[in-house]
């Protein structure tokens, strides 16, 4: 069993939102991580088995009131978390991390459930996905 590394940025741009993401791995909380400061770095260290993981992210509390909407319909100011700068061992994946990761959100229950990309930023409850296999060397290699 190897032990990995996992740290990252956790962003929001608006600290007052109540906003929160609980971090899993392979369905067992890590943490959970308020939006109180506009950037956090987050490190910690899993123990991984041979085979396949799954990381993900759940956003939670969001509700309608986070998002103002003008005269048209159009969005002035909508409370979101993101996750930047991530890295396994000291491995930046920058892209790599954003085309691996799945959304999984439903709208914050306005429209029906989609699995969409993830671009770094969440803005409705729902969770992402990270699926990954160790030894995570090449899962890296393979990715990068």
């Amino acid at each position: 069993m190897e032990t990995i590394a996992i740290q990252f940025d956790f962003t929001t741009n608006d600290v007052k939102s109540g906003l929160s993401v609980g971090i899993y791995f392979n369905n067992k909380i890590l943490q959970t991580v308020n939006a109180v400061e506009s950037k956090q770095k987050i490190a910690f260290n899993v123990d991984c088995a041979p085979g396949e993981h799954v990381l993900e992210f759940v956003l939670k509390n969001k509700t309608s009131a986070h998002t103002v909407l003008d005269d048209n319909g159009k969005i002035v100011t909508d409370a979101c978390v993101g996750i930047e700068n991530f890295q396994i061992d000291h491995v930046a994946l920058e892209h790599a991390f954003f085309t691996q990761c799945r959304y999984h959100h439903d709208y914050n229950g306005s429209q029906e459930p989609i699995e969409d990309n993830f671009y770094g930023t969440m803005g409705c409850n729902g969770t992402v996905v990270l699926k990954f296999t160790s030894p995570v060397y090449r899962w890296l290699v393979e990715t990068l």
